[in-house]
């Protein structure tokens, strides 16, 4: 949990990945670069959408992650394994009122291992700072030296 983290980095924003071919909004929020207080002192990205809070990035920094400025020098891309997919979808989908039978029928078929619940994966992803915010300089940094 996020209370054997530290906050190393904080700051509002979009976050947007690459996906299809074209760049999709994921959400507006709070991104922080959290690093564990004790060893293994591993980093990780965090990002909460504002007003529901709902995670929409939770990555590690591995050591092959690094971080490009785009254009316009508000924004950064980089290499993410988001782990916050699965739990979102399953989320969106009570959100969106599937009945008691459709989610009973959804657990059963996940139990016997039937269903076909696809598994994090490496995507490109992108940050922009908020208007008035730190430079995409600070972030940058942060994640060079935390991965």
């Amino acid at each position: 949990g996020e209370e054997a983290e530290r906050t190393v980095y904080s700051a509002d924003g979009a976050l947007f990945e690459f996906a299809d071919g074209c760049w999709k909004e994921r959400g507006r929020g709070e991104l922080r670069v959290n690093v564990a207080k004790e060893e293994p002192r591993r980093a990780r990205l965090i990002m909460r959408s504002k007003g529901n809070l709902r995670l929409l990035l939770n990555a590690s920094l591995a050591s092959f992650v690094t971080c490009t400025k785009m254009d316009g020098q508000r924004g950064a891309s980089f290499p993410a394994i988001n782990c916050a997919s699965q739990s979102d979808a399953a989320d969106e989908k009570k959100e969106e009122g599937k009945d008691e039978k459709d989610a009973a029928a959804a657990a059963s078929a996940s139990a016997s291992g039937t269903a076909a619940e696809a598994e994090p994966s490496l995507s490109t992803f992108a940050w922009r700072v908020a208007r008035g915010g730190d430079s995409i300089d600070a972030f940058v940094d942060v994640v060079e030296r935390s991965r």
